[in-house]
């Protein structure tokens, strides 16, 4: 019979190999939004399945095994400080086409 610690265990356990599949599918998604944005302010065409996630899982509550929690934690933490970068070179680019548009908007005046 097992003891509430292992039940709790077991179930701490499935929530996070939960959270490690729905925030890698998060991550996989955002790389993917922030890729076809900057492709497309570059004039290229975008990527439609990235656009439109066909790629991308439907099932995040899926389990998956992690046999060692520390690898998947420091897995978990490098694909976020990858979303990161891609976050900041959405948000430069935003900053660019502003500063293009203000500086436009001021010799017209």
């Amino acid at each position: 019979r097992e003891s509430e610690f292992d039940v709790r265990a077991r179930s701490v356990h499935s929530l996070s190999t939960r959270l490690h599949a729905a925030t890698r599918a998060c991550v996989k998604d955002m790389q993917s939004v922030v890729d076809c944005y900057v492709g497309y302010r570059d004039g290229k065409e975008p990527d439609i399945g990235k656009l439109l996630a066909v790629n991308s899982p439907l099932d995040e509550d899926r389990e998956e095994e992690f046999g060692d929690l520390i690898a998947a934690n420091q897995k978990l933490l490098d694909d976020i400080r990858s979303m990161r970068r891609d976050i900041d070179r959405v948000r430069n680019s935003v900053s660019d086409m502003y500063a293009e548009d203000m500086g436009k908007n001021c010799r017209l005046q």
